[in-house]
């Protein structure tokens, strides 16, 4: 909107107060070509104002105008709100309704910028004119601002366009498996045989049943035995606890050196055994790694032991000496599996096996009672006979035979063997060794660990110690586990 000069009269009429253009009084509003415009303002204005109301009131003939005094309800001071009414043509100012009334009722004194104030005599100052100058910012630094425009975009624009091609070739590419992992699982999951166009929910999507699924199996499955193989071994477990116990023993058995496992290989091979290769530990890990495992877990029995009447004669009682079926059964499914290339596989077999064969402590513990009951019923005079019993699971005959023997001969000369129950002769152990170990395997190693497991598994009634209680304060020496069983039998 642009403001034309003009020159501003305010006169009172009856309906408000209206400014119309007159130029007799000589006043106007100018604008120079600088855009700085002339503004009129009056200082005593009111002196013009008043002295209208009292012309009009002499040309109508009505003289109260000059004693007419305000009512008390007009004490506080009258200030109005102007609004522009019209921008084109003549300008008026105009008041509220109600106020209108009383316009020409009550003589009033107007100011524009200062309290109403009631004028006893009119002043006869006249118009002050004042200045200001509005400077115009755009046509001075137009051209400015739009080189101030241009250069910000083309610094955003080389900022967006430049940084990725600077980070691809100064930065290090990742190599994580976090980084390319999500890259494969979308590539695995797409078919390259398959139209997108035709069907693309089967082209994005049909690959990824045959890689996921064993991804999350395998995961699974290595978070259950890294669990499994995590949970310490203490007195009063439970059946979930012990089965962790067993796997953890398990996994101990198959970190074994190989020229150590090699020697009780042989021992077992010559009974019809043939397990697999296993990986490598040292020579103590082999002794104590068994030891444990019966100890806290147990393994399935090699031999079977019991007692019982002479069916080859009518008085006497007999020893009845046999390998066990399920033990060889499970080594000839290891051997199939060729566990050098899959231990996880005999992991978890040998879980599952010693699962399934094993029973608690306290059965086993009532097992030995009773075979005990059996040997304290047998008279010192009566022979004491033994008969190995062997399947077609064990191809080696001749070697059950002959450690059939060997015990025969020892459980006759053993003195007290119908009280100490094939528990706690500590001499078994060396005569064992001496006589069986040594000529297949003239090593130490072989004959302590050959001699655990005959000696051990085979008096304890065939039974598995796969969820038995761990023998407190163990140490390295066999000997600290006799009078332990011992003191339970006994019981």
């Amino acid at each position: 909107m642009s403001l034309q000069p003009t020159t501003l009269h305010l006169k009172l009429e009856g309906s408000g107060i209206s400014i119309v253009p007159i130029r007799k009084l000589g006043h106007h509003i100018q604008q120079s070509a600088d855009g700085a415009l002339t503004l009129i303002r009056f200082n005593n204005i009111t002196s013009h104002i008043m002295a209208m109301p009292r012309r009009l009131s002499l040309q109508r003939g009505d003289s109260s105008g000059l004693e007419r005094r305000p009512s008390k309800r007009s004490c506080s001071p009258l200030i109005h709100h102007y609004r522009l009414a019209s921008t084109e043509g003549t300008i008026r100012l105009r008041r509220s309704a109600p106020l209108r009334r009383r316009a020409n009722q009550i003589p009033r004194s107007v100011s524009f910028d200062a309290p109403v104030v009631r004028l006893s005599t009119v002043p006869t100052s006249d118009i002050e004119v004042s200045t200001i100058t509005v400077p115009s910012f755009v046509g001075e630094r137009g051209p400015e601002y739009g080189k101030f425009l241009v250069s910000l975009t083309v610094i955003t624009l080389a900022i967006t366009m430049l940084q990725p091609l600077l980070l691809s070739r100064y930065l290090e590419h990742c190599t994580e498996p976090r980084c390319y992992k999500p890259a494969l699982a979308i590539r695995e999951s797409i078919s390259p045989y398959i139209s997108p166009c035709n069907d693309f929910f089967r082209y994005a999507c049909s690959g990824a049943g045959s890689t996921r699924f064993a991804k999350i199996h395998d995961s699974l499955r290595n978070y259950v035995l890294h669990s499994l193989a995590n949970t310490p071994t203490i007195p009063g477990q439970g059946g979930v606890e012990k089965a962790a116990i067993l796997l953890q023993n398990c996994m101990k058995l198959t970190r074994q050196r190989r020229e150590d496992i090699d020697k009780i290989r042989a021992v077992l091979s010559a009974g019809g055994l043939k397990f697999p290769e296993m990986p490598l530990t040292s020579v103590y890990s082999v002794v104590r790694g068994i030891v444990n495992i019966n100890l806290n877990t147990g393994i399935g029995p090699i031999f079977r032991l019991t007692v019982g009447h002479n069916l080859h004669a009518r008085s006497g009682y007999m020893l009845y000496f046999a390998p066990s079926y399920h033990t060889a059964m499970f080594a000839r499914y290891l051997h199939q599996l060729l566990l050098d290339k899959n231990l996880d596989v005999y992991v978890r077999r040998c879980a599952e096996v010693i699962g399934e064969r094993g029973m608690a402590y306290s059965h086993l513990i009532h097992a030995i009672q009773t075979v005990n009951r059996h040997f304290l019923q047998i008279p010192a005079a009566d022979p004491l006979f033994v008969r190995v019993k062997l399947g077609h699971h064990y191809p080696k005959k001749s070697f059950w035979q002959a450690l059939s023997k060997v015990l025969r001969r020892k459980f006759q000369a053993m003195p007290g063997v119908r009280t100490t129950c094939l528990v706690t002769d500590g001499e078994y152990a060396k005569f064992v060794s001496r006589n069986v170990f040594q000529l297949l395997e003239p090593t130490k190693i072989s004959a302590y660990v050959g001699l655990y497991i005959v000696w051990l598994l085979s008096r304890l009634a065939s039974h598995s110690l796969a969820y038995s209680t761990p023998v407190t304060n163990y140490s390295n020496s066999l000997k600290d586990m006799w009078p332990r069983c011992f003191s339970d039998v006994r019981q």
